[in-house]
């Protein structure tokens, strides 16, 4: 059953962990090398 959060309804924590996965990679990317367009790229790929 999915929760809610106000009016938006959130997936089950076992299908929303990989996209938190991804964005957690992407943005220590974006940490390290100071680079955003890298970041982007990451995170797209893990999301497509």
């Amino acid at each position: 059953m999915p929760r809610s959060l106000g009016p938006l309804r959130l997936p089950e924590p076992r299908q929303l962990l990989p996209i938190i996965l991804a964005f957690g990679v992407s943005f220590a990317v974006l940490v390290y090398q100071r680079d955003l367009g890298a970041s982007i790229l990451l995170f797209a790929l893990f999301i497509v």
